[in-house]
């Protein structure tokens, strides 16, 4: 079970994660949809229970047609060809691998029954997800086929731009390295919901810089590797250039249709929902309003919940994992953000006056609503401000109300990896003392998966064996001397100094001791004048070693985006995880 006292560990070698162990996740859900039947409070003037099925009931739609909109950007067999641009020594292997992305159908339909059908839901940023990211998208998956459920992706399209780029390796064999490429550049302070492609051409730069990176590595010993991760790169990207030529230019969407295109090819099929159109729908206002009304004892048990885990965890900073909820008088700050379409996100606040509550950007923006006034026609002001045609007003969770909401109002069970499930051992103890109830449990896997390269044998021992000896050649070159330099008059007579120096010092006063040291450091500079071809082949031997603890270092990146894998190694990898699982539950 996931608890507070786990001691997430990514995996440092290829290896998967699971808590709690798959086998006990279909149990797990099935806990949580028994909890959550008896939760009995109220969300502004609407029961728990009915206002989550009609969330439940409203989202499911929602990603319905999302998600058969991103397929409608996809190719399809039935009427496209595999006649795209790929690097002509890898034609064939690129359009046979390309064959396996399109989808066969547009979507997988459900017949809906949001109490009785098991939720299962994850999510992450809309960017270039690695392995370890995209095992909780199969977990999902998986799951949802253990229970006979509906999985869902959750996009983040709320948060800042600040990972949207990918890492490439680079593995020269005199200054191997990994380089970051960024998709789009100085955008790092707006939500991937406002980032919009005017021009092909971003999309264009994007791929020759990472296919000039890639074709660097033509040396022998990963040439046949990097071959097939230049094909993976063609095909990922080709989904990119034909969703935009479909008519898709927000960074979202794009990143959403690349990554829907490979997973057909794995089977996967969820749903898929952006956070952006999850805020739009009446159960997330009752959601923000309820917190609204209640925001200075909510706020009050936010900061006490995260001062208890920085105490438990011994972290000084009050900026993680997340920063308090400020209070002044009447003025509260609130666990969402709010904007207008187009910039920044700002936080958001509450200011109290005699009968009105005051939301507002602390700045310019303010929205005044009514103490007294009707949740629901207040729900419905919010929604035609969110939809205003020049000025939309966004209002989006941070992370831990985005989880809350996620967990609370549409899943049975949530996957996180491990960075979400550590921070939401907070949002289980706001839930407990806010809402009074036993949270969901939810799940958190993660998986570390190499580049198919040999990594260089190198012994633990050598390499700090080498400095320390590098440092000592300094200190006392005597010791390092060959036979031939030490049987020299000079160097024998400079020898005999330093040992009646180093004698001297012993009942010397403080002063004296100095004086001496310094002598002894002339001599040393002396001496080791005399031991630089010595001196040159360790540091020539340090170099070698540490070339090949920078080669092992880019080959043991887990953080290489799924589009530039190998296709085999991904798909060896996520297979066996999960042949695995489905031995152990026949087992079982």
């Amino acid at each position: 079970m996931a608890t507070e006292n786990i001691p997430y560990k990514i995996p440092e070698n290829e290896a998967s994660v699971f808590y709690p162990p798959i086998g006990d996740a279909p149990e797990l859900t099935r806990d949580n949809m028994r909890e959550i039947q008896h939760y009995a409070f109220k969300i502004t003037d609407i029961t728990f229970q009915t206002l989550r099925n009609e969330t439940r009931l409203e989202l499911l739609n929602i990603a319905t047609q999302y998600t058969k909109k991103i397929f409608s950007f996809l190719p399809h067999k039935s009427s496209e060809t595999t006649s795209h641009t790929v690097n002509d020594s890898g034609k064939n292997a690129a359009e046979q691998l390309y064959e396996s992305f399109l989808p066969v159908e547009p979507i997988i339909s459900h017949r809906y029954c949001p109490e009785s059908i098991p939720i299962i839901l994850t999510g992450h940023e809309p960017i270039f997800y690695h392995p370890g990211i995209w095992i909780k998208n199969h977990l999902a998956y998986y799951l949802a086929e253990k229970l006979k459920g509906i999985s869902i992706n959750l996009i983040v399209d709320s948060d800042s731009c600040k990972a949207g780029f990918v890492y490439v390796p680079c593995f020269s064999e005199e200054s191997a390295s990994i380089q970051k490429v960024s998709f789009v550049e100085g955008k790092e302070t707006q939500a991937y919901e406002e980032i919009s492609l005017e021009r092909i051409e971003v999309i264009e730069r994007f791929k020759d810089k990472v296919d000039a990176l890639l074709r660097k590595n033509n040396h022998d010993d990963v040439k046949n590797t990097v071959k097939d991760m230049q094909i993976m790169f063609d095909c990922f990207m080709y989904q990119i250039r034909h969703a935009y030529q479909q008519g898709c230019k927000d960074m979202t969407g794009l990143f959403t249709a690349a990554r829907k295109g490979l997973e057909n090819a794995f089977g996967i099929k969820n749903l898929e929902i952006p956070v952006s159109l999850m805020c739009n729908t009446k159960g997330f206002y009752s959601f923000f309003l309820h917190i609204l009304y209640n925001a200075k004892q909510f706020t009050e048990i936010h900061n006490e919940k995260l001062n208890d885990y920085r105490n438990t965890h011994a972290i000084s900073s009050k900026a993680n994992p997340v920063p308090d909820l400020e209070i002044h008088d009447t003025l509260v700050e609130l666990p969402f953000w709010i904007w207008e379409k187009g910039g920044a996100r700002n936080k958001c606040y509450a200011r109290y006056d005699a009968g009105s509550i005051i939301v507002t950007n602390g700045n310019q923006m303010e929205l005044a609503l009514k103490k007294d006034e009707d949740p629901q026609k207040i729900i419905s002001r919010l929604r035609s401000l969110a939809s205003h045609p020049f000025h939309p007003i966004k209002l989006r969770p941070r992370a831990i109300t985005l989880t809350m909401f996620s967990r609370l109002f549409l899943s049975d069970v949530f996957i996180h990896g491990i960075g979400g499930s550590r921070y939401d051992v907070i949002t289980n103890g706001i839930m407990k003392d806010f809402f009074h109830i036993n949270p969901p449990k939810y799940i958190t896997t993660t998986t570390t998966l190499f580049l198919p390269v040999k990594t260089h044998d190198i012994d633990a021992k050598t390499f700090p064996a080498l400095q320390k000896e590098l440092n000592d050649m300094r200190t006392n070159p005597e010791r390092h001397a060959s036979g031939k330099t030490r049987q020299h008059p000079l160097f024998l007579k400079m020898v005999e100094e330093k040992r009646a120096l180093i004698e001297r010092m012993r009942g010397s006063d403080k002063e004296k001791r100095s004086q001496l040291f310094h002598q002894i450091k002339k001599l040393n500079a002396s001496m080791f004048k005399q031991i630089t071809n010595e001196f040159g082949n360790r540091q020539k031997k340090l170099a070698a070693i540490k070339e090949k603890k920078a080669y092992n270092k880019v080959v043991k990146c887990r953080e290489y985006p799924i589009g530039i894998f190998p296709f085999n190694a991904l798909h060896d990898h996520f297979a066996n995880v999960f042949s695995e699982s489905k031995n152990k539950d026949k087992q079982s």
